[in-house]
């Protein structure tokens, strides 16, 4: 779809080998940062794939930031590679991050899209600013509010060298934060932003899409190793006095920017929970979206069995994995 147009008529005929460099070299999703721009009847017309676009002025200012840190998160890893190896990457890098206004940074399907790339004078200074998604060093600190904890560290070292460390250890980092680094971690595909105990959250009447029962859920949870890609599916239905809970492997992976996560059959004394596939996205720190649908070609299943339906999936802070 169109996210935007310009009047002139830029050198853009490197654009399509440049974004297929960064698809190669990279990965797709560090290639759909950049809109396609193609040259038609009154100027440029630039080009995203996706269903849904708003400009990044639509936005509150924490999701602008947030969406900012991730764009600048991608290209330092652009970056990287243009500083490092010879190729398209290195020859038009600095096009990349040349742009004109901030009216040229979009939203489509929740991502962030540049638009106008190569038509501006200068770096944007966000880019600059944000560079290796590194913020600000005081939005940033294991220390809450570190100029009042400085004396209590102080006080610990006179403790010993190993208290005054376990100040310094133990102090958790702030809630901007753990937000950065997952966000980080969600646009390089790193499995450790699904890491941790989850709870699903919304969408938690049993129907035949789920199970071969219409009975409700009671708990449905999914925990995760550190690295993502295995974990424990444990369901909770209210079935008896008590509900009957049913335990099933996770396995994780990340497809076209999405994480996937699929679980065998989970049967319990009581029912059958069917094997899943669910394909999520991150809604922020705390949250990921999923499209939920059992993962099996199974001629005795209703004719609607296989319809996607979203769950929220919810991070659990009792969880001592939680990042």
């Amino acid at each position: 779809m169109i996210i935007d147009r310009s009047s002139n008529s830029s050198d853009h005929t490197y654009a399509p080998a440049l974004i297929q460099a960064l698809a190669q070299r990279l990965s797709p999703a560090h290639a759909a940062l950049f809109a396609t721009p193609v040259q038609e009847v009154g100027g440029t017309n630039w080009y995203s794939a996706g269903s849904q676009h708003v400009p990044i002025s639509d936005l509150t200012p924490a999701s602008a930031d947030a969406l900012l840190r991730h764009a600048a998160s991608i290209l330092s890893d652009i970056r990287r590679v243009a500083n490092s190896e010879a190729g398209l990457i290195r020859t038009h890098y600095r096009q990349l991050i040349t742009l004109p206004d901030g009216n040229s940074i979009h939203v489509v399907d929740g991502r962030p899209v540049l638009s106008r790339w190569g038509c501006g004078a200068t770096t944007p200074q966000w880019i600059t600013d944000l560079d290796d998604g590194r913020p600000p060093p005081q939005q940033c600190s294991v220390f809450p509010d570190p100029p009042r904890l400085w004396p209590v560290a102080l006080m610990g070292a006179t403790l010993g060298l190993a208290a005054g460390a376990s100040v310094l250890l133990f102090t958790p980092a702030t809630q901007a934060c753990r937000d950065i680094i997952n966000h980080a971690l969600w646009y390089k595909q790193d499995l450790a932003a699904i890491s941790g105990c989850w709870v699903r959250s919304s969408n938690m009447e049993g129907t035949v899409n789920d199970v071969v029962t219409h009975d409700g859920y009671k708990s449905w949870q999914l925990c995760m190793d550190s690295d993502g890609r295995h974990g424990t599916l444990n369901v909770t239905l209210d079935v008896g006095p008590d509900g009957t809970s049913c335990t099933a492997p996770a396995l994780g992976t990340f497809k076209d920017g999405k994480a996937v996560i699929t679980t065998p059959y989970c049967k319990s004394v009581l029912y059958t929970y069917l094997p899943r596939i669910a394909i999520c996205k991150q809604k922020d720190n705390d949250h990921m979206l999923c499209d939920i649908h059992p993962n099996i070609a199974d001629a005795s299943l209703p004719p609607d069995a296989a319809k996607y339906h979203e769950g929220e999936l919810t991070r659990s802070r009792v969880a001592a994995n939680t990042p």
